[in-house]
């Protein structure tokens, strides 16, 4: 990850404590606000972070998720964003997850999910990620 703060310029980021600033609502930019944004390094950016997402930090995997959204036609906000995520990563760089459970005492490993209804105001949309849990709390 330290690579990929390098790689953007963002290795002496100031850091902050959150992923996506609280309330932060993108929407579709328009083509005045695009033209001031280097597409192809925003899209490059936002693939190295959905790696990082689906490998080693699923933390960041709702915010990379909403980049995503508009690697087509990125605009300042989503830049500025971009820039607020790879400030979490720099705070967090030194955080790893760890999974508990005893599945031996009757405490299975279990996890839940959250949801954006509507998040999407151009289209409405939802987002959400499905629930997991271990084949024991199926029979539950």
């Amino acid at each position: 990850m330290v690579d990929k703060l390098a790689l953007f310029g963002m290795s002496d980021c100031r850091p902050v404590k959150t992923p996506m600033v609280p309330g932060t609502r993108l929407e579709k930019a328009s083509d005045e606000d695009a033209a001031k944004v280097d597409k192809e390094l925003y899209m490059r950016a936002v693939g190295a972070l959905m790696y990082l997402a689906t490998s080693t930090r699923p933390d960041i995997a709702f915010t990379v998720g909403c980049l995503a959204r508009f690697s087509s036609n990125p605009g300042t906000a989503h830049e500025a964003a971009l820039k607020h995520l790879f400030r979490y990563l720099q705070g967090t760089k030194d955080l790893k997850l760890v999974y508990n459970g005893n599945v031996d005492e009757g405490e299975p490993f279990m996890t839940y999910t959250d949801a954006d209804h509507g998040g999407d105001p151009d289209g409405g949309k939802s987002t959400a990620s499905p629930k997991r849990t271990s084949p024991d709390m199926c029979h539950r």
